[in-house]
């Protein structure tokens, strides 16, 4: 197994979804999701990942289409055919965590020790506790 960190941004809100058993019965449930990566020849690539674990499925959850998320977990990897005769790769991790740009603000929250998060503003931007100016105690230098 291969240990992996894929970053990119989601192609569509990720799913919920349960499995069917025999007799009716329904599995847990797990989430699934498309991330869209760039490579560094500027390719996207399609990564389709599954998540079984409360946390990440809840974190994975709340997000929506069009957002950045870097998701860690073991990868399988493979090839398959695309419409137009090209081999494409086929990169599918179980994840085993997320983070996304609500989990940075939170830790940078933490790191300050601010504590709980900002409440956005008006525009929709969380406040921020004014930075330290560099010669606020002295002159200014001429």
């Amino acid at each position: 197994m291969i240990d992996a960190l894929v970053s990119g941004t989601l192609m569509e809100a990720p799913i919920t979804r349960t499995k069917a058993l025999e007799g009716g019965r329904v599995s847990d449930k797990f989430v699934t999701c498309r991330v869209r990566c760039t490579m560094d020849d500027g390719e996207a690539v399609l990564v389709s990942a599954i998540a079984f674990d409360d946390t990440v499925k809840t974190a994975l959850a709340a997000l929506d289409a069009g957002d950045p998320v870097s998701l860690a977990g073991s990868l399988n990897v493979g090839t398959y055919e695309a419409r137009d005769g090209s081999v494409k790769l086929s990169i599918n991790p179980t994840v085993s965590a997320v983070l996304t740009a609500y989990h940075v603000q939170r830790k940078r929250q933490a790191a300050r020790g601010s504590g709980a998060p900002s409440k956005p503003d008006a525009k929709g931007y969380a406040s921020r506790p004014p930075l330290p100016l560099p010669y606020a105690n002295r002159e200014i230098p001429k």
